[in-house]
């Protein structure tokens, strides 16, 4: 009996650590859609371009509902846009959908900054110290998997802020609004070594707003996003 015991145990104990894994364990769909992020990225599909179902199915060795459900999320970050009767494309903004959601996001994210600022903790504060500082790592933005790896940077800091504030709707809808600002700045406007430094100071000074008060929290990103999109603009449209 005492053997059996020990058998159904240690089966029980089984049975919860791969219900642990399976939660921790992202789905196949955010697997493909990982894979699609870094096609955008690195320009396999550039702005504009059509992204074929079945195509990509037979190429990542997937069936093809898998393909459509990442393609729905693609198209929920803001990264792709679905045609009636057409397909799947590479989302292309124009400067008027750019301009505005530079400003979206300059509200959204400064009240993301502000709430956080009255929640996070000294090792918050150091964490996205940490992440912002980890930016200087990537010394060539012009390369396409440099691309790559600045977006995962950049954004996880941006995450990591916007988790900071403890509102989940407002993250999710951050996220929709940074993540195509930041694959049409990547795909249109080449970093610098310099510019990266120059970025890395701009994240810096977001984390020392946090961390004195939320009007400064707010203040800091505001004026972030601004010191870069005012520039930005004029490189890529010739206006502000």
């Amino acid at each position: 009996m005492a053997g059996t015991r020990v058998k159904l145990k240690s089966r029980s104990v089984e049975r919860r650590a791969l219900s642990v894994k399976a939660i921790f364990q992202p789905s196949l769909p955010a697997v493909i859609l990982q894979s699609l992020r870094e096609k955008v990225f690195n320009g396999d599909f550039p702005p504009g371009a059509r992204i074929v179902e079945t195509r990509l199915s037979k190429e990542l060795g997937v069936g093809q509902p898998a393909v459509r459900e990442a393609l729905l999320m693609l198209e929920r970050q803001g990264l792709a846009r679905r045609v009636p009767n057409l397909g799947t494309f590479v989302r292309e903004l124009n400067v008027e959908e750019v301009k505005n959601l530079f400003e979206i996001r300059s509200e959204m994210e400064g009240l993301a900054a502000e709430r956080a600022a009255g929640r996070a903790s000294k090792e918050d504060i150091a964490d996205l110290r940490r992440l912002a500082e980890n930016l200087d790592g990537v010394k060539d933005a012009k390369r396409a998997s440099s691309r790559w790896e600045h977006f995962q940077r950049d954004l996880a800091f941006h995450q990591r802020l916007w988790m900071l504030s403890g509102n989940r709707q407002l993250a999710e809808i951050l996220e929709t609004v940074v993540v195509p600002l930041f694959h049409y700045g990547f795909w249109h406007h080449e970093r610098t070594s310099e510019q990266i430094a120059k970025s890395v100071e701009r994240h810096l000074s977001m984390v020392k707003g946090i961390e004195t008060s939320p009007r400064s929290a707010r203040a800091a990103v505001q004026t972030s996003i601004r010191q870069f999109s005012e520039p930005y603009l004029v490189h890529v449209y010739g206006s502000r």
